[in-house]
C-alpha cells in the first residue's frame, strides 16, 4: 500500500525479527492475508468472506478480499479505480493495493442495530517491554461525534487502556485525490436510486416506486438552506468548493425512512489521536501508518479494535497490525551474553559454542545485543559484540582484550562456522 508514516516507521514483517537500528522486535502483527503473529483473533459480528449479511451490500465489518475478479467482494467506495475508470469519484484503496484489509461501513443498521463491532486479538509478550504497536489507516466519508474508532491494550487481565482512538471535525469540508490525479470534494450516494427520482418527479410525493414510497426531500421546500423552488427534487449543498444545487428526495423502504442526496460532500473528516497526540492526524484516502506505545510488561497482551458507527458514506481501512517489543534486560552491557556483568571468556565460550543455532541456550541473554543487531540466529553479530567489548564491565572498560592473533583467529573461526552454515 502507499503509505505515510506519521507517528512510527511502516513495518510489514510477519515474523519476531527485529527492525534494524531501531531496537525493537516484532512480537504480533495481523495482515488479514492469512498471515500474522497473534494467539487468537475474534470479530463480532463478523462479516469477514461474506456479503450483505447486514442486510445490504454496502453494510461491512470484517476482512475483504479486492482481488479483481472476485464477484461482489468490495463495495466500490472502499476502491480506489480511478486510473481504469476515470469517472470513479470515491475510493481509498488504490489499483496496487489488492491485498486484504479490515473494512468497516454502515456498521449500524436493521441487523446490527447497536452499530458496535469489535476485532480482539491476543498476544504472547512474554521477555518483551517497551511495547508499541502500529497499524495503517485511512477513511474518507461524512463522520459524526457519534462515530467512534479506538484502540484499547490490556495486560494479563489488568485495567483496559485507551492507546488510540478518533475524534470528528465537525463543520468542516474537505476533498480527496485519486490515484489518476483528479480532485473530488463530493462523492456519489451509492443509495441515490434514479428510478425512484425520476417516479416522484413524474407521479409526484407520496408514489409507489419498486415496492418503496417515495417523497420530496423535507429541505426541498423552498425555504430552508436557501432552497429557492419547492418541490422540485433539487436542494441547496454545501462543499469544499461552494453551495451546489444537488438532486434529492426521501424514501421509505424495507430498511426505514432515509434522505437520499445524488452527490454527498466529503465533510466532517476523522483524526486520528493517541495519548502522545492529542490534536492527532487527519485520516484520508491516503493510507498512513500511525503508531502509539502500551505501558506495561507481562505474559499476554490483549488489544481491541472497537468500533461504533451509524450510518452509511463513512468508509474505514484498517491493515498491517504490528506489535513490537524490546527483549527484556537487552539495555544491559553489549556483549555480555552470559549476563555476569562482565564481557569475557564465558561470553566467547558461549557464542562459538551455539555459533549457528537459532534456538537461545539457558542463561543467554541475547538483551545485551547491539542495537537492533540480535536477528534470531546466534553468529557473527554476536561474536563481534563479544570481540569489540572484550573486558568490559558494568563499571568501566578493564581493556583486557584478546591479544590481536587471539582475535584473528576467532574472527577466522567465527567465519568459517558461517561458511559452512551457509553451504
Amino acid at each position: 500500500m502507499i503509505r505515510t508514516t506519521v507517528y512510527g516507521v511502516s513495518m510489514l514483517s510477519l515474523v519476531a525479527v527485529p527492525l534494524t537500528g531501531q531496537g525493537q522486535t516484532v512480537i504480533g502483527s495481523d495482515d488479514f492475508d492469512g498471515g500474522g503473529v497473534f494467539t487468537t483473533r475474534l470479530v463480532s459480528p463478523d462479516q469477514s468472506g461474506t456479503n450483505g449479511q447486514f442486510g445490504s451490500f454496502f453494510d461491512r465489518f470484517g476482512i475483504m478480499d479486492p482481488t479483481p475478479g472476485i464477484p461482489n467482494a468490495v463495495p466500490f467506495d472502499f476502491l480506489d479505480d480511478s486510473v481504469s475508470f476515470p469517472a470513479d469519484q470515491v475510493g481509498i484503496l488504490q489499483s496496487g493495493d489488492r491485498d486484504n484489509f479490515f473494512g468497516v461501513a454502515d456498521l449500524n443498521n436493521g441487523n446490527n442495530p447497536t452499530g458496535l463491532g469489535t476485532v480482539t486479538w491476543t498476544f504472547d509478550i512474554s521477555g518483551y517491554e517497551d511495547l508499541s504497536l502500529s497499524f495503517d489507516a485511512g477513511a474518507i466519508g461524512d463522520f459524526e461525534a457519534a462515530d467512534q474508532f479506538q484502540f484499547f491494550a490490556q495486560i494479563d487481565g489488568g485495567a483496559q487502556v485507551e492507546i488510540a482512538s478518533t475524534t470528528t471535525a465537525e463543520d468542516t469540508f474537505y476533498g480527496v485525490t485519486l490515484e489518476s490525479g483528479s480532485f473530488f470534494d463530493r462523492a456519489p450516494s451509492p443509495f441515490f436510486v434514479e428510478t425512484e427520482f425520476t417516479d416522484l418527479l413524474a407521479n409526484g410525493s407520496g408514489s409507489l416506486s419498486g415496492g418503496n414510497t417515495v417523497f420530496f426531500h423535507p429541505d426541498d421546500d423552498g425555504v430552508t438552506n436557501g432552497d429557492t423552488t419547492a418541490e422540485d427534487g433539487f436542494i441547496p449543498v454545501e462543499s469544499l468548493s461552494g453551495t451546489i444545487d444537488e438532486r434529492a428526495y426521501n424514501v421509505t423502504n424495507g430498511f426505514g425512512n432515509f434522505d437520499q442526496v445524488e452527490n454527498d460532500p466529503f465533510q466532517d473528516p476523522l483524526f486520528l489521536t493517541t495519548p502522545a497526540d492529542a490534536t492527532g492526524t487527519q485520516l484520508t484516502n491516503e493510507i498512513q501508518t500511525f503508531s502509539t506505545d502500551i505501558a506495561g510488561t507481562g505474559s499476554e497482551l490483549t488489544l481491541t479494535f472497537l468500533v461504533v458507527q451509524d450510518g452509511g458514506g463513512e468508509t474505514f481501512v484498517l491493515d498491517d497490525v504490528v506489535l513490537e517489543g524490546s527483549l527484556i534486560g537487552g539495555d544491559g552491557l553489549i556483549g555480555d551474553y552470559s549476563d555476569d556483568d562482565f564481557v569475557g571468556q564465558a561470553d566467547l565460550d558461549l557464542v562459538l559454542a551455539n555459533f549457528g543455532s537459532t534456538t537461545l541456550p539457558a542463561g543467554f541473554n541475547a538483551g545485551n545485543t547491539t542495537v537492533g543487531s540480535f536477528d534470531g540466529l546466534i553468529g557473527q553479530n554476536e561474536l563481534d559484540d563479544v570481540l569489540a567489548n572484550f573486558g568490559n564491565s558494568g563499571g568501566a572498560a578493564v581493556a583486557a582484550v584478546p591479544e590481536p592473533a587471539s582475535l584473528v583467529l576467532l574472527s577466522l573461526g567465527g567465519l568459517a562456522l558461517a561458511t559452512r552454515r551457509r553451504a
